[in-house]
């Protein structure tokens, strides 16, 4: 089998038997169809805690959306999963559109954290609605139907798996070509189907076969990026405006646990249709030092008496890369003669995280197999008023 094959969709003499037989496919269930469209409203109809697009050239406020998942909706993440999966079907029309230019507004009334959690998810496509497929020693693929893995979109076909009362299933073949890796997704979703087809699903409870017909008719999204975001405004007495930093590219971003925008790193009445645009391109954090290999010192404004302090460290190669970072002594402003605690540091990742070591001179460092293209961030921990000096280099022979 050829890798990326797409899979073949179900035959029309195969639809026709099942007409003319007069037997019913009792693995589809009737859905009703839904009319959705992107919610808009006025400024004085904000709800406590929304989030909303507000377009440049209008006075509608386009609220984020965003519905099953196979987490729980509501919860942030300041890290990547792959097993953070957003679903849509029909309402996927509800996901407002922000062209840069337009607003991303927060309105709340009471004490807010000072830091939004930002999360981007890449499109996988239309699939079936299943998700954190795992694959098996034979290199099959098994599909958990316990109810709290959240495995399955609710208001799919695939839901009536649910039904086998078995805790798990081998998901073995679509039509004729086998499920294996090359068209399964980081997120476990199934991947190079074509929208709204129907395809002859082969499913195992132990060995016993059973056949369905599933539809391609869901929208997946799989965990990709995550960020803190602590660039606002406030606006209008009421509200705020999030600034998305300039290297975000096009993508959906999931707001603070609420809802997905699908943001367009360009002016509207600049913009191809959405069809043309890559959603997926990896952003790419500027290295404050603009060099690979930088031994050029970062300073902490310690005036400003923060406790923490992040960094960006981004590498154009693959290697071993080595950060340090060293720290003056506690001001007496800071000192009540009880002492402070020790600083520490770590840098966090997609490929891991690693805690630096304290090498009693005044320094800590650690050295971390750096991934060529991929943004790390260095957190500098109990500052208390220290001089914080951050040097990146490459390690010791």
């Amino acid at each position: 089998m050829k890798k990326n094959r797409i899979f073949k969709l179900l035959t029309l003499t195969c639809a026709i038997t099942l007409i003319c037989t007069g037997c019913q496919n009792p693995f589809i269930r009737g859905i009703e169809a839904k009319s959705y469209q992107t919610e808009q409203i006025k400024a004085n109809q904000l709800e406590d805690g929304g989030f909303y697009v507000k377009k440049a050239k209008k006075n509608k406020y386009e609220k984020l959306y965003a519905e099953n998942a196979s987490f729980e909706t509501g919860k942030t993440s300041s890290s990547v999963n792959d097993k953070r999966v957003l679903w849509f079907k029909n309402d996927y029309v509800k996901v407002p559109t922000m062209y840069k230019g337009d607003s991303l507004i927060y309105h709340y009334t009471d004490v807010f954290e000072d830091q939004f959690i930002v999360e981007r998810f890449e499109d996988v496509g239309y699939t079936l609605g299943m998700c954190n497929l795992t694959q098996t020693l034979s290199g099959r693929y098994s599909l958990s139907l316990s109810s709290s893995d959240k495995t399955i979109e609710p208001d799919s076909d695939v839901s009536t798996l649910y039904g086998l009362e078995i805790d798990s299933v081998i998901v073995d073949k679509l039509g004729e070509d086998e499920l294996r890796a090359a068209n399964i997704s980081r997120g476990g979703t199934i991947t190079n189907l074509k929208k709204d087809a129907v395809y002859e699903t082969y499913i195992y409870t132990g060995t016993d076969e059973h056949i369905y017909n599933f539809k391609a008719d869901v929208k997946a999204f799989v965990s990709m990026e995550a960020y803190k975001l602590v660039d606002y405004d406030f606006y209008k007495k009421t509200m705020l405006k999030i600034n998305f930093p300039d290297y975000f590219n096009s993508g959906y971003y999931y707001i603070n646990g609420y809802g997905l925008v699908r943001y367009i790193n360009m002016p509207e009445d600049e913009a191809p249709d959405i069809e043309n645009i890559d959603f997926n391109v990896p952003n790419t954090v500027p290295d404050e030092s603009n060099e690979e290999e930088s031994t050029e010192e970062m300073e902490f404004d310690a005036s400003q008496g923060n406790n923490s302090q992040s960094y960006s460290i981004s590498t154009a190669s693959d290697g071993d890369k080595t950060v340090v970072v060293s720290y003056g002594n506690v001001p007496a402003s800071y000192d009540n003669g009880e002492g402070v605690p020790d600083v520490t540091a770590k840098i966090i990742g997609n490929n891991g995280v690693w805690e630096l070591t304290n090498n009693g001179d005044g320094t800590l460092s650690a050295t971390f197999p750096a991934v060529a293209n991929e943004a790390y961030t260095l957190t500098v921990d109990n500052i208390y008023g220290r001089s914080i000096d951050v040097s990146t280099q490459k390690p010791q022979e």
